[in-house]
């Protein structure tokens, strides 16, 4: 079982509903710095490390080596509870003010919220009880936003008002974050997995679902080699990925849990599989990080590539259209002290590939596997990396499980700046409107930072 998913029983306990409406209108539980404008063409971060393809580049020029040192919290918001969910960012379509979503766990003060914030004043403007911990992070699309939670819900809610749309019920608890497309001939559609009845991972399946209507369009089950060996004991919970492959195909791309530890391309309009890439299979090997990908063409790829980290502690390049290894890096060999769990899904910046692991964070060749620089001697990463930052000038932002956000040159991998913020990051940053959007667990808090 991911770490993710044990922190949990030390993080909260599993309470009955305490009352409280299902919307809940804003209130002053955020401490503003200051207040500033927001452009309607400032780059936005609306879904899991900013878009389908997981990339988690920021094009906002406002932070960089520079200025990152100097950076300041802006605001910070009360969440009631811990939050390992990551932010995502749009533009409320009602007000043209950028919005920032994010979900928290259930304790005794707290039905496990997704919020809305102002992300330019910190002014909670709506929250909507989920009943239940909300591990999974927001995606939104067209004015709605969707997110799984421990309840076995996929909800769909209005963006502006907080209002439920829909809402789908799965089998297992969902911990995934949803990627959403409008696929070719199909529609909107959003994907994610689910862990499986017991809140573990198992037995699971992956799903796809009518944007609109929350109804099923397909399932998948047919996990292991040969398909459906491992049904039912096998789930997903990690971030799943969507690209159209050199052919033309649309393709949602996920990794699975123990006993099958395998990476999935699926045909997004039927749920067919394409390929499947097995990894090291052993105890507790789940591919627990979600895909990054790099389009076709880019970097003389003529296919593309997948990136994907498993807990096997392996970083794999697998090429899009077939599944087949480009190259792998192994984290454990590197690294042979190394007891910390890998599920940081990579960056990437041109050639840069820049993932969190058990003790630093890599910068890897993305055509080679190759170390460009790497930063040893920090505490487990699970929070997936940003860049941001004008060219020449980007910073690695990310978090660590005991308390501190780590800011790091992108060109050389230098400290920029460490600092502590009270409790464990376990949320990958989103970058937007000229602030940084994290959580924590321990001190229940967003925090928006700027310069």
């Amino acid at each position: 079982m991911t770490r993710k998913l044990r922190a949990l029983a030390t993080i909260s306990t599993l309470a009955a509903a305490v009352g409280v409406p299902a919307i809940v209108p804003f209130s002053a539980s955020a401490h503003v710095a200051r207040v500033t404008t927001t452009s309607t063409t400032t780059p936005m971060w609306p879904m899991f490390h900013r878009n389908a393809m997981h990339r988690g580049v920021s094009g906002d020029q406002a932070i960089s080596t520079a200025n990152a040192a100097s950076l300041k919290v802006a605001w910070h918001a009360d969440l009631v509870n811990g939050s390992m969910s990551s932010p995502a960012v749009a533009i409320d379509a009602k007000t043209g003010r950028a919005l920032v979503y994010v979900g928290d766990q259930v304790s005794p003060n707290s039905d496990g919220m997704l919020s809305a914030f102002d992300a330019t004043t910190g002014r909670l403007v709506w929250r909507y009880r989920a009943g239940s911990n909300v591990t999974s992070s927001p995606a939104v699309f067209r004015g709605v936003v969707y997110v799984g939670t421990f309840g076995h819900k996929l909800l769909a809610v209005n963006a502006s008002t907080g209002a439920l749309r829909c809402s789908f019920t799965a089998p297992g608890r969902i911990s995934s974050s949803p990627v959403v497309a409008n696929i070719s001939n199909v529609g909107p559609t959003v994907m994610f997995g689910d862990n499986g009845q017991t809140g573990g991972p198992d037995p699971g399946s992956f799903w796809a679902l009518n944007a609109s209507t929350c109804a099923v369009r397909w399932r998948f089950r047919a996990f292991g080699d040969p398909p459906g060996s491992t049904t039912p004991q096998t789930g997903s919970y990690d971030e799943p990925g969507y690209v159209l492959s050199a052919s033309g195909v649309p393709l949602v791309l996920f990794g699975s849990t123990d006993p099958d530890d395998a990476v999935y391309a699926l045909d997004a309009r039927s749920g067919r599989p394409v390929w499947r890439f097995q990894t090291k299979m052993g105890m507790d090997t789940d591919v627990g990080a979600g895909p990054t990908v790099s389009a076709p063409g880019v970097n003389g790829f003529a296919d593309g590539v997948v990136y994907i980290t498993g807990k096997d502690r392996m970083v794999y390049a697998l090429d899009l259209s077939t599944g087949q290894p480009i190259w792998q890096f192994d984290i454990k060999a590197d690294n042979p002290a190394n007891t910390g769990e890998s599920q940081s899904v990579a960056s990437l910046y041109r050639r840069q590939l820049v993932l969190g692991w058990g003790g630093g964070v890599y910068d890897l060749n993305a055509v080679t596997g190759a170390v460009i620089w790497k930063v040893s001697g920090l505490p487990e990463i699970l929070s997936s990396p940003a860049i941001v930052g004008p060219s020449g000038q980007q910073v690695v932002v990310v978090g660590d499980t005991t308390d501190s956000l780590h800011i790091f040159a992108l060109k050389g991998g230098h400290r920029v700046s460490t600092r502590s913020f009270g409790g464990a990051i376990y949320s990958s940053p989103a970058v937007a409107a000229g602030k940084i959007f994290f959580t924590t667990v321990d001190s229940h808090t967003l925090y928006a930072l700027s310069v």
